[in-house]
């Protein structure tokens, strides 16, 4: 995982953001137990913020075109998530969605909601690369 997070990081056609069920305080909480907390400087969108999940990319939408100072359309963003909830909200939102069966959920059970790309885990940074840049 942090290899990726560094080759995107440093990737000027990426910027990382984190868009969570989680309450804020919690989820920076485990990014920094996780040793990752570092990657992800623009404030996302949390369960905190709406308890709609499907709200929470156009929060996370919003809090990016303030950082970037225009905005950002949806189809340019791109949700990384391991169920079938985090496959809704992105298609509910007009985001592409890259799923990874890292959580509970199998690339069978993923793969019945049609994300963009499926994955078994986030080990193959060059691919990932590759997908999240539309190769």
């Amino acid at each position: 995982m942090r290899e990726l997070l560094e080759a995107l990081s440093a990737d000027d056609r990426f910027l990382l953001t984190l868009l969570t069920g989680n309450l804020e305080r919690l989820a920076h909480a485990k990014l920094q137990a996780a040793g990752i907390g570092e990657y992800f400087r623009v404030r996302g969108a949390y369960g905190s913020d709406d308890e709609d999940r499907d709200r929470l990319p156009a929060i996370a939408a919003r809090r990016l075109a303030e950082h970037l100072g225009r905005p950002l359309p949806a189809e340019r963003m791109i949700i990384v998530g391991d169920t079938p909830r985090d496959i809704a909200c992105a298609r509910h939102f007009g985001a592409r969605v890259l799923a990874v069966a890292t959580g509970h959920h199998t690339l069978d059970q993923l793969g019945r909601h049609s994300p963009d790309a499926l994955l078994p885990d986030l080990s193959a940074t060059a691919r990932i690369l590759g997908i999240l840049a539309g190769a």
